[in-house]
């Protein structure tokens, strides 16, 4: 009888082992999903901060920087370019943005500042009479 004891006792501890890890486990599987959940809902707010906020890239640069938009260009090839320039901080960003409030990028040679909105930067993108 004792050792039908012990061998229950084994038992339960190997199942209250199993149970704990079990526990442990799942907890940990739920944390990191929380995890990337936070991070992805914040990569959202901010994506969506920058796309609706129209915040210049670096206020206190008001260098000038000349940009040529190539006739045949995509609204895509012109805000990499722009980043690739240092007039924006995000391609992405500049591309939504675009398509948001409907830009028309003309071709040409243009002054831009990094301390210009987006909405600035389409604006003197869009408009053929700030061509140099």
């Amino acid at each position: 009888m004792a050792k039908r004891a012990k061998k229950k006792s084994k038992k339960n501890k190997q199942q209250q082992l199993y149970n704990t890890l079990q526990l442990g486990i799942g907890f940990g599987i739920n944390v990191i999903i929380l995890i990337a959940l936070v991070q992805v809902f914040y990569f959202a707010y901010q994506f969506s901060y920058d796309v609706f906020s129209d915040t210049a890239y670096n206020l206190n640069d008001n260098r000038d920087i000349a940009f040529t938009v190539e006739s045949g260009s995509s609204t895509m090839e012109v805000a990499a370019l722009l980043e690739e320039k240092g007039v924006i901080e995000d391609k992405y960003v500049a591309f939504v943005r675009s398509k948001i409030t409907k830009a028309t990028v003309m071709p040409g040679t243009y002054v831009l500042k990094p301390s210009m909105t987006l909405d600035e930067i389409y604006e003197v993108l869009s408009n053929t009479e700030q061509e140099e």
